[in-house]
């Protein structure tokens, strides 16, 4: 089914600009446009949990979803010392996005820059189809990754990082006081 009129009302979608719109205001919006199926669909979509047994373009999401933390994880069990990170180089380019990101000397630029490959990736495969169901899923799915995107705040990173560093420090001073 194709969804001209909604998607056409939708507004443009970018990973460094404010949005004009957010994931449950979408999801509010579908109300009216969806059928039952597609929006319990859409309303079921997250980045930490795709149905791939909903459609073939979930499973292809899901499966690139799944090969972004695969490479993160690796190249992170890298960074740590604990080995080699084992990764298939045929995604050369994808494999060295993130190896950037994870050896980020800051961890907040880093996190961005794997919410850009995801960004990047669903952009793309929104216009293959444009007026789809699928688009909207996809759109659905850009919205959450600018949401998490925009909740990254680094002036209150740094306090909880000083708090929790505090807390440490704390805690350390505690026992070599203990120890003597």
């Amino acid at each position: 089914m194709a969804y001209y009129y909604f998607i056409s009302q939708l507004p443009l979608i970018s990973i460094d600009t404010k949005r004009s719109m957010t994931a449950a205001e979408f999801l509010s919006k579908s109300r009216e446009y969806l059928s039952d199926k597609d929006y319990k669909a859409l309303s079921a979509l997250s980045l930490s949990s795709v149905n791939e047994s909903e459609s073939a373009q979930l499973a292809e999401y899901s499966a690139f979803i799944k090969k972004v933390r695969k490479i993160t994880n690796e190249m992170r069990k890298e960074k740590l010392g604990w080995g080699k990170a084992e990764v298939d180089e045929n995604d050369f380019d994808l494999v060295e996005r993130i190896r950037k990101a994870v050896y980020s000397l800051n961890p907040l630029e880093g996190e961005k820059e794997i919410l850009s490959i995801y960004f990047e990736y669903f952009e793309k495969m929104r216009n293959l189809d444009p007026f789809s169901f699928s688009n909207l899923l996809l759109y659905y799915m850009l919205l959450q990754i600018a949401e998490k995107r925009d909740a990254f705040d680094e002036e209150e990173g740094r306090k909880e990082f000083d708090s929790l560093f505090s807390v440490l420090e704390d805690t350390l001073l505690k026992d070599s006081d203990d120890e003597q």
